[in-house]
């Protein structure tokens, strides 16, 4: 007689889970004080951080074995967007020149230390994808690789020869 149809029940491993997007809109359609706000605060906040990490170094004034500032700076351009790269690159440069290095120099760093943000949230964003990479173990693992391991690398060499090419530090540290 009349079957009354039965729903389908998908596989539990074909359901997809909605994840929130790491990024919001604060800086994607923004005003110019608005977006002045927050590249004040992030530079403000990536040059205090630079003082704390600058603070621990003991080898060279401006090579730490600490430097909190790279988790403000991969958190501000996940969150904030590209963007917001140019107030890292201010707050590396200030903190940088605040040490004493020749202006090439900090320069050079900074260069570094913004670069390391852009390629870790390039990446993050390429292998985990928009939404936050806290969510599951596996995307937590693509997040660790990328920006604690991987990207650090690119701001600790850039760093490195910038010193190295001001007369800062001497090439004979490179020692393998």
């Amino acid at each position: 007689m009349g079957q009354t149809p039965q729903p389908e029940i998908a596989h539990p491993e074909a359901r997809t889970r909605q994840f929130s997007p790491l990024q919001n809109n604060l800086l994607t359609n923004s005003s110019l004080p608005a977006y002045l706000f927050w590249l004040i605060t992030v530079s403000a906040a990536y040059f205090y951080a630079a003082k704390l990490g600058l603070s621990l170094a003991f080898l060279h004034q401006s090579v730490s074995p600490v430097w909190p500032p790279t988790g403000i700076d991969i958190a501000a351009v996940l969150w904030l967007g590209y963007r917001i790269s140019p107030a890292i690159l201010v707050g590396a440069f200030l903190a940088n020149l605040a040490t004493g290095e020749p202006t090439a120099t900090a320069a050079g760093i900074a260069v570094g230390n913004c670069l390391e943000a852009l390629s870790a949230a390039f990446l993050v964003r390429h292998f985990v994808g928009v939404h936050s990479p806290f969510y599951r173990i596996r995307d937590v693992l693509k997040f660790v690789l990328v920006a604690v391991m991987l990207s650090p690398m690119v701001a600790a060499t850039l760093g490195n020869v910038s010193l190295c090419l001001g007369g800062a530090a001497s090439w004979s540290n490179f020692k393998s």
